[in-house]
């Protein structure tokens, strides 16, 4: 029989997350889009998300603690493990999934170490220059650098095995700024969630979205409009984004920085490639960021922890 302190855990669960759906609830009567939590277990911590890759079948997260998860997207199960094999110095920073769980991250801004899925890191690769991030496109790696000049590439695409033979990606370029330290904010690129070789990419100041798959021919840069709106941070409208199939894009905007001062999205909007908006909800609680998304689900990590699954009608 479950103890005293045990229910009353579980009581107050059960009654924060039914304030949950209630509040969400109100949401989707204007955006049409539906919610429910998916499990009231808590998969992670408050410990700060530093990389998040999603492979088939699963996202894994990994913490600045040097936590590993993988949550199943099948059974929604999360299982944790200490990375393992870190040298002096190193600090994890980043996370890309290739082909079978083939996980890599970056160790240091000039190397990269490839994870198994127990957390061993069993593998490093020397780059050529410093990097800033890393990122899953397709079957290659996604790497963020420092601008090398005014309307660049800010990342480039290669395989592992072969650093000297990455080649650009297209877009996002650099930016003008009168600073140094105002070019270095500038010029940070998010990715999201790709599908088929196609990633997501932005600025982190702008409302301006990039998919590609590394081609001239195959890159389109929309303005998301729908993110100028009451309670977006504009210093920072977007937060995550995902695609799913051809057609469609979930965008997590940025909510306002709340009491603590940490940004996790607000808004969750269905949207279309050429940028329409589909509908919209506002989160409550927020999320931290998106697990997996498909044309009618997405299914995002909440800020208190949990699994919860957004519906397009």
């Amino acid at each position: 029989m479950p103890s005293p302190v045990h229910l009353t855990h579980m009581r107050c669960t059960s009654f924060r997350f039914i304030g949950v759906l209630a509040c969400c609830a109100l949401a989707q009567e204007a955006a049409a889009l539906q919610v429910r939590l998916l499990s009231s277990a808590e998969i992670i911590g408050q410990q700060v998300i530093v990389g998040r890759a999603h492979c088939v079948g699963a996202t894994w997260l990994l913490t600045e603690r040097l936590d590993l998860t993988r949550v199943s997207a099948d059974s929604h199960a999360a299982s944790t493990s200490r990375l393992r094999g870190l040298r002096e110095g190193e600090k994890p920073w980043g996370l890309a999934c290739l082909s079978q769980n083939q996980l890599w991250t970056l160790v240091a801004h000039d190397a990269l170490a490839q994870i198994t899925a127990g957390g061993e890191i069993v593998a490093r690769v020397r780059l050529d220059r410093p990097r800033l991030g890393i990122y899953s496109a397709g079957e290659r790696l996604l790497l963020l650098q420092t601008p090398a000049g005014i309307g660049r590439p800010l990342l480039s695409a290669g395989l592992p095995g072969n650093v000297g033979a990455f080649t650009e990606w297209p877009a996002p370029i650099s930016q003008y700024a009168r600073s140094p330290d105002q070019q270095l904010r500038a010029n940070l690129v998010s990715c999201g969630i790709g599908v088929s070789g196609y990633v997501p990419c932005w600025l982190a100041n702008q409302t301006r979205l990039v998919i590609g798959d590394g081609t001239h021919v195959h890159t389109t840069e929309r303005d998301l409009r729908f993110l100028r709106a009451t309670g977006v941070d504009e210093a920072a409208p977007i937060w995550d984004v995902a695609l799913a199939g051809s057609s469609r894009v979930w965008v997590l905007a940025s909510a306002r920085p709340g009491p603590e001062g940490r940004r996790v999205g607000g808004r969750l909007t269905r949207s279309t490639r050429l940028a329409e908006d589909e509908g919209f909800i506002d989160l409550s609680p927020p999320a931290r960021l998106i697990l997996w998304a498909a044309d009618e689900r997405c299914v995002l990590l909440s800020a208190t922890g949990q699994l919860v699954e957004v519906l397009a009608p």
